[in-house]
């Protein structure tokens, strides 16, 4: 496919928090324009803000710039979210997104971080053929973070797609853990993944491969629960089961914190440890 990018270069400065109010707005106004069959094939599952503050939330003080990857990145809320919490941080932004109506309202969020040293380049291309092939040349992009809510959708046996995971030895039956697995490849060592994905990658035989290229190349730090099904994501109507997960690049395994609550409000948080096995 042929890619399409787009740079910005904005100055350092304190972030007003004004990008998360213009994403919630954003959110409402492309829900309308994108129909709900275009959102099914794209398995396309907009972000809320407050799920995305949270999940930025996951993240550790980095002690370097940052080089961060946003995957189906939609609107641009969890780099929204990211930049508002890190706004004191140099940013270099890989945001990939190949729907065109979503990535003109991608631009838009970006560009409305007027006072961050915000990097970015929005990148309209197919990010598992890209990352198959960066990672096949040996390219090591070097993301220090990865922040993701990636498409919900089957990957056929069949397909492209299918064929170019194979390639790189990720296995895994849907977009959703292709993203993740991708994502996790291209980290440098201590590099953070957040992610918001379908719990469904926990159990099972066709989940099996992926959970075993996780514990090959990260360690699960920890996993938010969700007691409603359809907190997460109400405009969306979804009713997957999702959690968050937070994974870390080539860190030894070690006890993993697991928090939940009933939806995104938080009201009912609360948070253990438990050793992994």
């Amino acid at each position: 496919m042929t890619g399409h990018q787009t740079e910005s270069k904005v100055q350092a400065g304190v972030v007003s928090g004004l990008g998360l109010e213009a994403v919630d707005r954003a959110l409402e106004l492309a829900s309308r324009q994108l129909d709900l069959l275009r959102k099914s094939e794209l398995g396309q599952f907009m972000t809320p803000p407050k799920v995305a503050s949270f999940m930025a939330s996951f993240f550790s003080e980095p002690e370097e710039d940052i080089r961060l990857l946003d995957a189906g990145a939609g609107l641009g809320s969890l780099t929204a979210a990211f930049a508002c919490r890190f706004s004191r941080h140099d940013i270099r932004l890989s945001a990939y997104e190949i729907d065109t109506t979503l990535a003109n309202h991608l631009l838009t969020t970006l560009e409305s971080f007027s006072n961050v040293s915000f990097d970015h380049a929005t990148l309209r291309r197919d990010f598992i053929k890209e990352s198959v092939f960066r990672i096949k040349l040996g390219d090591d992009s070097g993301y220090t973070h990865a922040i993701l809510n990636p498409p919900y959708k089957k990957i056929g046996s069949g397909s492209t797609h299918r064929t170019l995971l194979r390639a790189i030895g990720l296995e895994t039956v849907n977009l959703y853990s292709a993203f993740v697995g991708l994502a996790i490849a291209q980290m440098r060592i201590g590099g953070e993944v957040v992610a918001i994905i379908p719990r469904s990658f926990c159990n099972g035989p066709y989940y099996r491969p992926f959970r075993d290229w996780i514990f090959r190349n990260a360690a699960l730090e920890r996993i938010h629960l969700f007691h409603s099904r359809t907190s997460a994501f109400k405009r969306d109507s979804v009713l997957q089961e999702n959690v968050i997960i937070k994974l870390v690049r080539s860190k030894r395994q070690g006890p993993v914190t697991i928090s939940a609550s009933s939806d995104a409000s938080l009201i009912d948080f609360n948070v253990r440890e438990y050793p992994f096995h």
